[in-house]
């Protein structure tokens, strides 16, 4: 929905009539009907409005002394009166740019819409529109603040992901991709900070079922909102989630992207590191990596003393091997 989109659709001959109105009501209240329910069930603490249309409502309803600038539904009926009186497009209202004036109408409406439908009371013009926000966003992640860690943390924490064991598998993931970067020519802060974040949502699917866990991890991943994460990083993500366990999925996996691959098979590795509660710590790993052969080095007497971590990595070389890695596993 948008103010423009709305005054084509309905008042493109510039005329206003309650009949004209009351469509362009309704058109909006149908495409708000399908996503209410979930606002109205969380309801509201505070509702801010961003963009040209909401900031224009807010100076009309402060130049008529009809509020401070805060808009509410009385005000919005108001401005819609002031145009059925008129009956035209071009009303002269103040407060209003001449710029905006052809248009304001359709915002008008869209908001009132949003206001009967989300059972809204108050709304507060935001100083900022959207394009501020994406380079708020942007100066974040220069200067280490990136919003997408936050959003990371905060999905994991609503799905009671273990983070100790998360964090403990990113360790390890990060280690070994420390030691691969150079020869796999990974982008060491794109990767880490992608890795990173798949070792700490690969859980999420565990307070679902623990059965295939690592399906319902990849959905959620895939489809919940992750604020300032793109959707070609959502489907990477989602992607390294699935693939860090069982069977490498072949069908539903990029196998294109080399990169990916690479990360996800590091992801495996840690994990299975982190499979259990290992009581007397992790060894010494090393790894390298050259093309698709991977060496895995490991204390000779570490290994005996844990069979099941053995055991993991043997049926790992199976499962590598089918997109064509070969891992071996090299006692010191």
């Amino acid at each position: 929905m948008g103010c423009v989109a709305i005054t084509k659709k309905f008042f493109s001959d510039g005329k206003v009539s309650e009949k004209l109105i009351t469509k362009a009501l309704i058109a909006c209240l149908q495409e708000l009907e399908p996503v209410k329910d979930e606002f109205l069930e969380r309801g509201w603490k505070q509702v801010l409005g961003a963009s040209g249309s909401i900031k224009a409502v807010a100076k009309v309803c402060e130049a008529n002394d009809w509020s401070d600038g805060t808009i509410t539904l009385d005000s919005l009926e108001k401005i819609i009166a002031v145009y059925l009186n008129h009956g035209k497009l071009d009303v002269q209202i103040a407060g209003l740019s001449d710029d905006r004036q052809p248009v304001f109408l359709g915002g008008v409406i869209v908001l009132s819409a949003l206001f009967d439908a989300l059972e809204l009371d108050q709304m507060v013009a935001a100083d900022w529109a959207l394009r501020e926000g994406l380079l708020f966003d942007q100066k974040g992640r220069l200067e280490n603040h990136d919003i997408r860690q936050a959003s990371v943390d905060a999905l994991a924490a609503r799905f009671h992901v273990n983070m100790d064991k998360a964090k403990a598998v990113e360790k390890t993931a990060l280690n070994l991709l420390n030691q691969v970067a150079p020869h796999w020519q990974l982008t060491a802060e794109d990767a880490s900070k992608l890795l990173g974040w798949a070792a700490r949502l690969y859980q999420v699917g565990l307070d679902i079922a623990h059965n295939d866990y690592h399906k319902h991890s990849a959905y959620i991943v895939q489809n919940v909102d992750l604020a300032g994460c793109s959707r070609a990083e959502q489907t990477q993500l989602a992607a390294l989630v699935l693939a860090h366990r069982k069977r490498f999925p072949t069908k539903s996996f990029p196998l294109d992207n080399v990169d990916l691959v690479r990360l996800a098979i590091l992801l495996r590795m840690a994990a299975i590191f982190h499979r259990g509660k290992i009581k007397d710590g992790l060894p010494t790993i090393t790894i390298k990596a050259d093309s698709k052969k991977i060496k895995l080095i490991l204390p000779g007497k570490w290994i005996n003393d844990h069979p099941l971590t053995q055991a993991d990595l043997e049926t790992e070389q199976r499962h590598l091997g089918d997109i064509g890695y070969d891992l071996y596993l090299i006692a010191d």
